[in-house]
C-alpha cells in the first residue's frame, strides 16, 4: 500500500528533532541529509515512505542526500520548531557536517558557516568566523563578489566587539577586497577603510609581507583609473616604508 503524503509527512516530522535530519535553505528548495543513527532501520523506513509519497526526492549524483519536493514542506517543519530547538538542531547539524566533511571542509565552508551562524548562541562565534573566512576567500576566488562580501561581513559582525588581532585583520583584508569589487565605485571609501585597518595592524606587528600585500592592493576608481590603498592613507610616510616606489606626497 502506497503511503499517503500526509502519513509520510507525519513520519518525517517525527524525526526532525532527533538530529538525523539536516537541511539547508537554498532559495525556494531545501536539501536534507540523513545520518543513520542507532535507529537506522526505522530511519530507512521513514525515508522510503517519504520517497514513495514524494515528500522528498533523491539529489542527483549523490548518496544519502535528498531534497524536499516543495519548499512549503520544509517551511512547515521549520516553523514547528521552537527557537531553542532550532538553534540546538543547527548546532547538531553543524557538528555533524563538520565530521562528515572532515578533510574537505573548505569546499563546504559556506554550508558550515550558515549552520554555525544559526547556532552561534550555543557554539560561540569561533567556528562561524573560521568558516566564513574560508567561504569568503573561496567566493572571491570564484569571482562571487557579493557572496564574498556577505561572508566577510558576517565574520566581522561576530568579531567586531573584540580587539583587533590577526584574525580580524584577515577578515578586514577580505572584506576590503570584496567591497572593492562588489560595491559601487562611489563607495570605494568603505574598501579603503577596511584595507587601512588591516594594513595598520600588520604594520604595527611588523608583518611586512602582509602589510605590503594590503598596501599594494589595486582599487578601481573612475574612467579605468586604478589607485593603491597606500595612496589613500592619512599616514603616507608610514606606507612609504613598505612601498618605497610610491611618492610620499601622494
Amino acid at each position: 500500500c502506497r503511503p499517503t503524503i500526509k502519513a509520510a509527512f507525519e513520519s518525517l516530522r517525527s524525526k526532525v528533532d532527533v538530529g538525523g535530519l539536516v537541511w539547508q535553505d537554498k532559495g525556494l528548495s531545501a536539501s536534507v541529509h540523513f545520518r543513520l543513527a542507532s535507529d537506522a532501520r526505522h530511519t530507512r523506513s521513514v525515508l522510503e515512505e517519504a520517497l514513495a509519497a514524494r515528500v522528498i526526492e533523491e539529489l542527483p549524483r549523490t548518496v544519502g542526500r535528498y531534497q524536499f519536493t516543495h519548499a512549503l514542506i520544509q517551511e512547515t517543519l521549520a516553523e514547528e520548531l521552537s527557537t531553542t530547538r532550532r538553534v540546538r538542531l543547527h548546532a547538531k547539524i553543524a557538528e555533524t557536517l563538520e565530521l562528515l566533511y572532515r578533510g574537505d571542509a573548505e569546499a563546504h565552508a559556506a554550508e558550515l558557516a550558515h549552520h554555525f551562524g544559526e547556532a552561534i548562541t550555543v557554539t560561540g562565534p569561533g567556528k562561524l568566523i573560521q568558516y566564513s573566512l574560508l567561504a569568503g576567500e573561496r567566493a572571491l576566488a570564484g569571482y562571487a563578489h557579493q557572496e564574498a562580501l556577505a561572508h566577510f561581513q558576517r565574520a566581522l559582525d561576530a568579531k567586531e566587539s573584540q580587539l583587533l588581532d590577526a584574525e580580524m585583520a584577515s577578515i578586514l583584508f577580505g572584506l576590503g577586497r570584496s567591497q572593492a569589487t562588489a560595491l559601487p565605485r562611489y563607495q570605494i571609501d568603505q574598501a579603503v577603510a577596511s584595507l587601512n585597518r588591516a594594513f595598520d595592524y600588520y604594520a604595527e606587528i611588523g608583518d611586512v609581507p602582509r602589510a605590503v600585500a594590503v598596501a599594494e592592493y589595486p582599487l578601481s576608481t573612475f574612467a579605468g583609473q586604478r589607485i593603491c590603498v597606500n595612496l589613500c592613507s592619512p599616514i603616507p610616510t608610514r606606507r612609504a616604508a613598505y612601498c618605497p616606489n610610491t611618492p610620499v606626497g601622494h
